[in-house]
């Protein structure tokens, strides 16, 4: 992906594999004084690394080293309501999201309304299923409550509230 480095007048090629980037400058001066000859320049030379590279890595479902939850695309959130008299709550709910989600803040379960644990376990159905279906959802957690797999999905929790 190539993007324009006005300052130094180049146009910087990089390309990302298994969390390697591999950079190159082109300079507007080498090119003609032409930005676009440099944008072509480096998309050609973008395009010449990637057949010699491997495959890029599947985003979905990748845990990344800041993920605190212990489940890909779950995670906890915090919640702030402020009252006109100026009271102040603070409400921490699970909130499951993956990509192309509808809700741009994913499907939240409140910890209060569900316990920490049954809110946590809610948000891991959610990502699995894809789905914003709460009463779908609720169900799912009526039949794997108490069970082996309700457990296994407790086990991998890293995160409490505060």
């Amino acid at each position: 992906m190539s993007t324009d480095n006005i300052p130094n007048k180049c146009v910087m090629g990089r390309v990302m594999r298994q969390k390697r980037r591999f950079k190159k400058d082109f300079y507007v001066k080498d090119h003609n004084g032409s930005w676009e000859a440099a944008r072509k320049a480096a998309r050609r030379w973008e395009k010449a690394m990637e057949k010699n590279l491997p495959a890029k890595i599947p985003m979905k479902g990748l845990m990344t080293s800041r993920n605190r939850s212990g489940i890909v695309g779950v995670r906890m959130a915090r919640e702030v309501q402020n009252k006109p008299d100026g009271r102040r709550y603070v409400y921490w709910r699970w909130a499951a999201n993956w990509p192309d989600c509808p809700h741009h803040g994913g499907i939240r379960w409140s910890m209060e309304q569900y316990s920490d644990e049954d809110a946590f376990v809610l948000a891991v159905l959610a990502r699995r299923l894809e789905s914003l279906d709460r009463r779908f959802i609720l169900s799912e957690l009526q039949k794997v409550k108490g069970t082996e797999e309700y457990h296994e999905m407790l086990s991998v929790k890293k995160q409490s509230p505060p």
